[in-house]
């Protein structure tokens, strides 16, 4: 970043022996944003000194308060001329306590000293934590003279740093401002829309080193001093009015789910996650955009196998959505919807059926049975009742499942040929062989043939298929189609996918059915290579793969 003008700061101190030792590691605080060209740092000593243009040349006056500080008359006749400066809005004028001394009744005493706890430094059991303090405290006192140094130059420049100050420590796409900012209803939207306004305003403030734009990405950097200062100075009022619009803001720019979004929503993340923090401590901030962008970072997050992360924002939106536009909206139905679907990735698949019958029974009154969101919460359902055993309830489900998909998308739709699948599936739960076997066949044909084919889908039936197969002695037949669902899978998920994994150990029971024991054995150990790292050790299948492994060690060392 280009370096401003430096702020002048001058250090006021008793220049007594006993205030020497901490005067001097106060300035080691202050030396290294002196070695950037932050500020030019003064110290004014005994007061006869002039440094840095004296109290008169000072943007920051720092005081060092102790008991030999305010017995001397020099001392206290200028803390007297620096609070009048203060008064009048000249320069700013922080006091800091060295050692404990009367300094309410000075003329400081209505200030707020640092540390912040009001605690001398030498006085504490641990003095770095004040100087930790007391460092915090003069870092944001360097941000508000920056960010008012601009502000008297460019109020526009301002407004928008102070909009990407309330963001999070992390580069703000360009996107933001001129596909979200821009288009929300607020002073700052005309100048976000307009490119040479928000060029200009840009320059300014990197002109003053507080903003850095990538030349490349076009992404923003705010500096660290103001970023730390400016929002915790603000009035809780003011405050709130702007997280709404960093909120409605990053709504606005959002891209979409598609995965070809997705690199332009990795930006943005940090400042939605940013927002969902503001919003679960703050009621205020729980509005209708709020609820969206909580969607919007879950279900990204949810689409990158982040459920654990998904989890709380997806409840946050459900809850604000409870409660605007209501328990029967389509909004509702929609968070009821995909919280049941991350609920199954982190281990509470028995909440999931409530919050999908709910989802199921809005979107049946409000879209209709034959609505494509309809038909997914449907599918949802009935595959949720599948997994939990839950038979009888599934297998009604998905009889109106395949049709209604059949109707709405075609038959060579992938949804579709999914729920072909999964009735199938259902079928052969049931012995229902003949029926099941005829399914699989019919769903892998239309797969194949589709006009769009999905890989993924292809595989899972192939796989299904094969087990099927396999259950009825026809051994090869079952050997070819796990192979070839084996390396659809590698291809389309990589070899260390735990659905690779899956098919990796059903490959190894067929080689040892078919008499091929030597070749089971790499590939249970691969299965469980994959399933220890990305499951962990104790996971159920996890320990299920390693027994068998070691069954078929055991048996291949007999042989």
């Amino acid at each position: 970043m280009e370096r401003p003008c430096a702020i002048a700061v001058l250090v006021s101190w008793s220049g007594t022996v006993t205030d020497g030792t901490w005067h001097e590691r106060l300035l080691r605080l202050l030396r290294p944003l002196a070695a950037q060209g932050w500020i030019a740092l003064g110290d004014d000593g005994p007061p006869s000194i002039d440094s840095a243009g004296g109290p008169s040349g000072a943007a920051l006056f720092l005081v060092l308060l102790s008991p030999d500080y305010l017995v001397s008359p020099a001392c206290l006749a200028e803390l007297q001329q620096v609070r009048q400066r203060h008064d009048a809005g000249e320069t700013l004028l922080l006091p800091i306590m060295l050692r404990a001394c009367a300094w309410r009744e000075s003329v400081v005493g209505d200030l707020t000293p640092l540390p912040a706890d009001g605690l001398a430094l030498v006085s504490r059991d641990d003095p770095e934590e004040g100087l930790r303090q007391v460092e915090r405290g003069l870092r944001c006192a360097l941000g508000r003279l920056l960010f008012e140094r601009i502000r008297q130059r460019d109020a526009v420049a301002a407004e928008l740093l102070l909009f990407c100050s309330c963001l999070a420590p992390a580069p703000v796409p360009e996107s933001l401002l001129t596909e979200g900012l821009a288009r929300v209803s607020h002073p700052l939207a005309a100048m976000a829309a307009d490119r040479s306004a928000l060029m200009a305003a840009l320059a300014a403030l990197e002109a003053d080193g507080l903003l850095a734009r990538a030349p490349q990405s076009g992404n923003l950097q705010v500096h660290e001093l103001v970023q730390e200062a400016l929002p915790e100075q603000l009035p809780a009022e003011e405050l709130t009015a702007r997280q709404r619009l960093a909120i409605e803001a990053l709504v606005t720019a959002y891209p979409g789910q598609e995965p070809e979004h997705w690199p332009l929503y990795e930006g943005l993340l940090p400042h939605a996650l940013h927002c969902a923090a503001w919003i679960a401590k703050e009621p205020a901030l729980q509005t209708a955009a709020a609820a969206s962008l909580l969607q919007q970072a879950g279900t990204y997050l949810r689409q990158h196998g982040r459920y654990q992360e998904t989890v709380p924002l997806f409840e946050q939106a459900l809850s604000i959505r409870e409660r605007q536009p209501g328990p029967e909206s389509a909004e509702t139905a929609t968070s009821l919807h995909d919280l049941a679907f991350v609920y199954r990735f982190v281990g509470r698949s028995s909440e999931a059926p409530p919050l999908l019958e709910r989802a199921l029974a809005i979107r049946e009154q409000t879209l209709g049975s034959a609505h494509p969101l309809t038909i997914a919460t449907l599918e949802s359902l009935a595959s949720l009742y599948l997994s939990a055993g839950r038979l009888t309830e599934a297998f009604p489900l998905f009889e109106r499942l395949a049709p209604l998909a059949e109707q709405v998308f075609g038959p060579s739709h992938p949804k579709t040929i999914a729920a072909l699948n999964t009735l199938a599936l259902c079928y052969e739960r049931q012995g229902r062989v003949p029926e099941a076997c005829a399914l699989f066949e019919r769903a892998l044909s239309l797969s194949e043939q589709a006009p769009q084919p999905v890989p993924s889908l292809t595989g899972a039936i192939l796989q299904n298929l094969a087990l099927l197969y396999r259950n009825l002695g026809r051994l090869a037949e079952a050997l070819a189609l796990l192979e070839r669902a084996r390396a659809i899978c590698e291809q389309t998920f990589g070899p260390t996918d735990r659905r690779a994994a899956t098919i990796l150990y059903n490959l190894a029971l067929l080689y040892k059915d078919v008499g091929r024991s030597e070749e089971a054995l790499p590939l249970l150990a691969r299965a469980l290579a994959i399933y220890e790292r990305s499951a962990g050790p104790d996971h159920p299948l996890t320990r299920r793969l390693r027994e068998t492994y070691r069954h078929f060690q055991q048996a291949h060392a007999e042989q």
